[in-house]
């Protein structure tokens, strides 16, 4: 077995579904085999009127073609839902971690339709999975790319 086999057979099922999901879309809209833009792009009207449910869950995972804003996005996002997953999974709350996630999206979908604002929510839902972390444990230590960072606490 590979490295990345094992990498990706330990991954948390949430995790994997998500990040398999963000890289095939990419993989989607960078190589066009199939138009799948007009069909996942966030349209309210189509998605109630035309009963187009997928729309409201597909925008969360398109993050644009492969480029480095893409690779950036997947360390962060693998980081932060990586760590809430294997909390929930050890404290046996793992319902509790999907009904949070279906409130953020929620939430997110509540706010952009006030504000009418994008057709893509990935980097939303992922700055409200870093926030989560940040509250969930403050005193974690951050590494990116090998430049470890502790919070510290002004209070």
């Amino acid at each position: 077995m590979t490295d990345f086999e094992k990498f990706f057979k330990e991954m948390p099922p949430f995790t994997k579904i998500f990040l398999g999901s963000v890289v095939l879309t990419s993989f989607l809209i960078t190589y066009p085999i199939i138009e799948i833009i007009p069909y996942i792009l966030l349209d309210y009207s189509k998605a109630v009127f035309s009963l187009q449910i997928w729309r409201l869950l597909t925008n969360f995972v398109v993050v644009g073609k492969f480029s480095f804003n893409f690779i950036f996005f997947l360390l962060l996002f693998y980081q932060q839902i990586y760590a809430l997953e294997t909390k929930a999974i050890l404290n046996k709350k793992y319902g509790d971690f999907i009904m949070m996630i279906l409130y953020i999206m929620s939430i997110l979908l509540l706010i952009n339709l006030l504000l009418q604002y994008k057709v893509y929510l990935s980097m939303e839902l992922l700055f409200a999975f870093i926030y989560i972390d940040s509250k969930r444990d403050p005193d974690k230590m951050v590494s990116l790319w090998g430049f470890v960072m502790k919070s510290r606490s002004y209070s």
